[in-house]
């Protein structure tokens, strides 16, 4: 029970404890809200103490006199002197020495001048990483001008590093910043879009609204002079500290909040600290000024080709005020001493934001930047050489030289061509890299290494060639050459560039310059008697490029050759072209398949002066789109060539080829002088012949040797208005056919063309010699003495027996009697006809008359002939016996026996006797019988080797 007690006991002294610290908590937030709610309504009844002292003493209207005063005037101040505040002044910037930190400028302010140094805002070197502020590579190797804005800005460690931000390739842009990174002014609740973005810096002290802040601030200080306040109720007002000042940024403008620090003693109380806010609302468009600025020095620093001096109120200039705002450009170049000598000065004066009767007036200052050359360089990006050029090719220069301030610049040429001169080492030290002889024997093109190899012969005679060239003294920038075959290599010539300065930027181009393909064009001699390069429009020729050759420095093969031709009197008009492979280096004329009779019309159909050009194609891997070199023949076209040959005629009476015929129809009074080439008249003979014959020989003569105009039938279809004429000389009496006559042929030029004779023909015939016509015979026994046409003159022939006229020129139906009808004659010579005792036909005596009796046999039936059988060796008699005509062969050699003309009576009994047979001309032996009854008669059963059992034999 006991214990039950003290646990009791225990619990009520916790409760109590407990009940005591809530007791005590609420004691203290008692007597705290207490002091609180007095300290509440102290600070209440100290901040009514301040409002009625600033109400009563009408120091609001003093402190914003002031504060007006001392905003403008730091304000003022702030842009005379290039939007900065020095460190003596209370700002960040440092003004060590004119011409590196600052321009000092003289500024009238109410009649009163006083100097200003105004900070650069424009530094002359770049911060950004890619950029070279030196030269060669200034601002950036080999880029050109018009990609540094765009390289810059791919160029994210400068277009987003806070650092680089707003720098440039030409300058880095140090102009002051607006505000610091941690401003409220870049809270975008206070505006849509603070104009703080774009231009803000992690130095605060470094911002305009820094330095604004804090000069006000320390301006106002000085300005407003508060005194110590006794009221009647023994209170006291005092300023604890400089008072702070906030700078409100609007989109053209700025206000301005202080906050001063009040102490306020009231009557039996404790002092009470208050903070008084006074606010200023600017009329000065400082901001819209410096957000102006900012876009104008960001485009001065990034484009080289932007010129402030005319370019200030571009459109994409932002935040410009045309009507409101001047800009202008001072420079210093009469200060001769002045480290800012070629510096240059901007005042940008704002009519819209006054100060008192001034405008304001804003200075910014700008270093002299370095000139930039626009990078040269006319071959692909990874080709070692800047310029390719080939021999006799102008190389043509045009330098672009920039001042960033936009100044004139100077151009100079140094190296090859200008103070020096080199020249290829054809046959250097090293044989097969640099001999021209050498690689042109052995089919061998130039590497690029290679020529690098070469050696070069350095004459220093100043040749000057650049700067005396025509473009050069137009411009003093541009400059052109133009390379000769001794210029070929790699050469080094350095273009500077020079402001008025003196400072300078310079590249060293790499100029390699090649020798052209080598066109050749050879127009082989068709005529040895017509001089070179005279062509006909009626003649076949050839144009010859095998000669020609790629370039032997580029090197590659020719691909394609293109033919062309102009007439050089008719204002260059083109007469044909033609692309020919690289497998024919030559070009026939004309074009189509021609023959002499319509070659006139050709490809080169127009007579005159010509221009034969042949350019040949090439590839190399030096130059990637090939290579092409031209070249040029001179010929003159005439309507025909005076080609003599004494050993052919004229087409078409020629033997051979029909060109190389003799030009008959074509003459010249001057051949060194083609305009004297000229056709003949149609009066002019080109062919003629004289020949005898007979007449029937002279028409087939005729007809298979001179009349040719068969062989012209294409000629005439394109001449339609040839005259053609029809030749018929023959028409003689039938007395007259064997006679020998005289044929006199003539053909005439048609005076249209000179290799052909193609005109009238003429034939005229004329009776030479007239040959005896015996009267009454069936064939003349006398005629011309060859049945082949002549050259000159033949006689009449009297024909012997067995030949006539008629036979012996073949005619059809000639027996070679001049009389078939068998008469009593006598036979032999003179015996025909003459009523002797044998039956016969006449035949030729040889003297013109038909008295030969041939062919005779004994009739009994006619002229009283009489048979008896008996022979005799005497041919030339009768007597009634037979005659045999034929030998007899030797004793059993039958297949020996050969025609002898000769006759044996009595014949042989027994013997065999020979024969030939006329349409084979095969001897064979025969056994021919006779009777008895005077009847000559083929034994009808004769046969080949059959013995002879008569005493006479006849041939039938």
């Amino acid at each position: 029970m006991k214990k039950k007690r003290e646990n009791f006991r225990k619990g009520q002294f916790a409760v109590f404890a407990l009940i005591g610290i809530v007791l005590l908590i609420m004691v203290i937030i008692i007597i705290t809200a207490s002091v609180t709610i007095a300290d509440l309504n102290l600070k209440k009844e100290a901040q009514q103490t301040v409002n009625d002292y600033l109400e009563a003493s009408n120091i609001d209207y003093y402190i914003y006199t002031c504060m007006d005063s001392v905003v403008k005037e730091a304000v003022e101040e702030f842009s005379l002197q290039g939007g900065n505040y020095y460190e003596s002044q209370g700002g960040g910037v440092k003004a060590t020495e004119p011409g590196k930190t600052h321009i000092p400028i003289n500024h009238t302010i109410n009649s009163e001048q006083k100097e200003y140094n105004v900070t650069y805002s424009i530094q002359n070197t770049g911060y950004c990483p890619i950029v070279d502020s030196f030269a060669p590579n200034w601002p950036e190797s080999k880029t050109r001008l018009l990609g540094l804005y765009g390289l810059y800005n791919k160029e994210s460690s400068c277009l987003f590093n806070w650092k680089y931000g707003v720098s440039g390739y030409i300058g880095f842009n140090n102009f002051t910043k607006i505000c610091p990174m941690t401003s409220e002014n870049l809270n975008p609740t206070r505006s849509k879009k603070s104009p703080c973005f774009g231009s803000q810096t992690p130095f605060t002290n470094m911002s305009a609204e820094y330095m604004l802040e804090k000069i006000i601030a320390n301006k106002t200080e000085k300005c407003i002079n508060f005194s110590i306040f006794t009221g009647s109720q023994g209170h006291n007002i005092t300023v604890l500290d400089k008072p702070n000042a906030t700078l409100i940024i609007t989109t053209d403008s700025f206000s301005i909040t202080l906050s001063y620090p009040f102490i306020v003693n009231l009557k039996d109380k404790e002092p009470v600290l208050i903070r008084q806010n006074f606010d200023y609302e600017s009329d000065l468009r400082i901001i819209l000024i410096m957000r102006y600025l900012t876009n104008l020095f960001s485009r001065e620093s990034k484009d080289i080709f932007f010129s402030i001096k005319e370019n200030y109120a571009s459109d994409n200039i932002k935040d410009f005020d045309g009507f409101n705002m001047d800009l202008e450009v001072i420079e210093f170049e009469n200060c001769t001493t002045c480290l800012y000598r070629y510096d240059t000065m901007i005042k940008l004066t704002d009519h819209a934001s006054k100060i008192g009767n001034r405008s304001l007036t804003f200075y910014s200052a700008i270093k002299n930047r370095n000139p930039a050359l626009d990078y040269i360089h006319e071959t692909s990006d990874e080709d070692y050489y800047d310029i390719l050029a080939e021999e006799n090719e102008t190389i043509n220069l045009n330098p672009l030289g920039i001042d960033p301030e936009n100044y004139k610049v100077f151009y100079d040429y140094i190296g090859w061509k200008e103070t020096i001169d080199e020249k290829f080492d054809w046959n250097g030290s090293n044989q097969e890299n640099c001999s021209l002889q050498w690689r042109k024997e052995n089919n061998k093109s130039f590497q690029p290494h290679e020529i690098l190899n070469c050696t070069y012969k350095n004459i220093s005679n100043q040749p000057l060639n650049w700067t005396n060239s025509f473009e050069y003294k137009r411009t003093n920038r541009s400059a052109t050459f133009k390379p000769k075959i001794t210029d070929i290599g790699i050469h080094n010539l350095t273009i500077k560039v020079t402001d008025k300065s003196g400072k300078i930027d310079w590249q060293t181009l790499k100029i390699l310059v090649f020798d052209k393909p080598h066109v050749e064009i050879k127009i082989p001699k068709i005529y040895e008697d017509i001089p070179l390069n005279i062509i006909s429009i009626e003649d076949f020729f050839l144009l010859n490029g095998s000669e020609s050759r790629p370039s032997i420095l580029a090197g590659g093969e020719i691909t394609e050759y293109l033919w062309k031709s102009f007439l050089i009197d008719k204002n260059g008009e083109k007469q044909f072209e033609k692309k020919t492979p690289s497998t024919q280096d030559y070009l026939e004329l004309p074009f189509q398949t021609n023959n002499i009779q319509n070659i006139s019309i050709l490809n080169l159909s127009k007579k005159g002066n010509h221009t034969i050009s042949l350019t040949i194609f090439t590839n190399t891997n030096l130059i990637t789109s090939g290579q092409s070199g031209t070249g040029y023949k001179k010929i003159n076209v005439t309507e025909c060539v005076p080609h003599n040959n004494t050993e052919d005629q004229i087409y078409p009476y020629n033997t051979k080829d029909p060109f190389l015929a003799n030009h008959t129809c074509c003459i010249a009074t001057n051949i060194s002088d083609p305009t004297t080439y000229k056709y003949q008249s149609n009066t002019t003979k080109c062919y003629e012949q004289t020949r005898y014959g007979q007449l029937e020989k002279l028409k087939e003569y005729y007809d298979n040797n001179l009349n040719k105009s068969a062989n012209l039938t294409e000629y005439y279809k394109i001449n339609p208005k040839k005259q053609t004429d029809e030749i018929n000389p023959f028409t003689p009496s039938s007395e007259q056919e064997n006679d020998v006559y005289k044929l006199e042929f003539s053909a005439y030029c048609d005076g249209k063309r000179g290799n052909i004779c193609a005109g009238k023909l003429e034939a005229l015939n004329t009776q030479e010699n007239i040959c005896l016509d015996a009267e009454g015979p069936n064939e003349r026994c006398s005629g011309p003495e060859s049945i082949t046409i002549q050259k000159y003159l033949m006689a009449c022939k009297n024909y012997t027996a067995g030949t006539t006229f008629e036979s012996y020129f073949e005619q059809i139906g000639a027996t070679g009697n001049c009389s078939n009808e068998k008469k009593c004659s006598t036979p032999g010579n003179g015996k025909y006809d003459d009523d002797g005792k044998a039956f016969c036909v006449g035949q030729c005596d040889g003297n013109g008359g038909c008295n030969y009796a041939a062919q005779c046999e004994c009739d009994i039936t006619k002229c009283d002939a009489e048979c008896d059988g008996k022979g005799t060796t005497d041919p030339t008699t009768i007597n009634g016996k037979w005659m045999c005509e034929y030998a007899c062969a030797e004793p059993n050699q039958p297949n020996a026996c050969t025609f002898t003309n000769k006759e044996q009576w009595p014949c042989t009994n027994g013997k065999t006797f020979c024969d030939t047979d006329p349409g084979t001309g095969i001897t064979c032996t025969w056994d021919i019988k006779c009777t008895n009854t005077g009847i000559k008669k083929e034994e009808k059963t004769c046969r080949i080797g059959q013995e002879c059992t008569a005493n006479g034999c006849i041939r039938q």
